[in-house]
């Protein structure tokens, strides 16, 4: 598919729009941010040159909802993580509103790579590790509330509509240059040959990152344009700090 403009983006769960910025870099438009917390939305519309309302995911449990948003080539979602962070009540929080949330926004994919003419490309999904253990590895229509959707479109409620976990992975930012080890599941589906710079992500092996770039050398780096009249005030800082003990 070659295209003739700027692929288009919706981020849901964008927040002050991380994941939005980062297709940006890569060349897309962002078409659309979705979140129900207004300092998130009006800081993604300042960030994108956008004029987004506050809006639930969960008012897309409507068709009519999901009908109105625009076509793009790409949805990208980040449902919030607090809820099935191993560091919330150790884990043991309550994952349902959770996977509401998740089920909502594969809906809306669903519909929109599933509905005549559809322009999707590819769609992308991310939260923490945790959060797999509690999304199916497909999803059919009917599970999705889509059943009616299906069979006035052609489909058998009980289809596959969509893959959950197959085509996910957990991804560790300390392999992609970062002096951080922070793990990310990413899970979705590139629906058609596009050259999608965000499908680098999804298929990169850990073998195809530099060697050379690791947290250790991306640090020691760091610290070594540190000018020395700072390493003399950190000594400094350091030896009065003691001597007070």
């Amino acid at each position: 598919m070659i295209m003739k403009r700027k692929p288009q983006v919706i981020d849901f769960f964008c927040g002050a729009g991380g994941f939005s910025e980062g297709f940006r870099q890569q060349g897309f438009h962002i078409a659309m941010g979705i979140d129900n917390w207004a300092p998130a939305i009006e800081a993604h519309n300042l960030n994108h040159n956008l004029n987004d309302s506050v809006k639930d995911v969960l008012d897309f449990e409507c068709i009519e909802e999901i009908n109105q948003l625009p076509n793009t080539e790409v949805i990208v979602g980040s449902p919030p993580c607090v809820l099935f962070s191993l560091s919330n009540k150790g884990g043991n929080a309550d994952k349902s509103f959770g996977i509401k949330l998740i089920e909502s926004f594969l809906r809306v994919v669903v519909v929109k790579k599933h509905q005549p003419s559809s322009k999707l490309v590819a769609w992308f999904m991310e939260n923490v590790p945790n959060s797999k253990n509690y999304i199916r590895p497909t999803y059919t229509f009917r599970q999705l509330k889509l059943g009616k959707w299906a069979k006035e479109h052609g489909y058998g409620p009980n289809e596959i509509a969509i893959s959950g976990t197959e085509n996910g992975r957990t991804l560790n930012t300390a392999h992609f240059g970062a002096a951080q080890k922070r793990e990310r599941y990413l899970t979705g589906l590139v629906l058609c040959s596009f050259a999608l710079a965000a499908n680098a992500a999804t298929d990169a092996p850990k073998s195809h990152i530099p060697a050379s770039v690791t947290p250790v050398s991306f640090l020691t780096a760091a610290l070594s344009n540190v000018p020395w009249w700072v390493w003399i005030i950190l000594v400094l800082v350091v030896l009065v700090g003691a001597s007070k003990k």
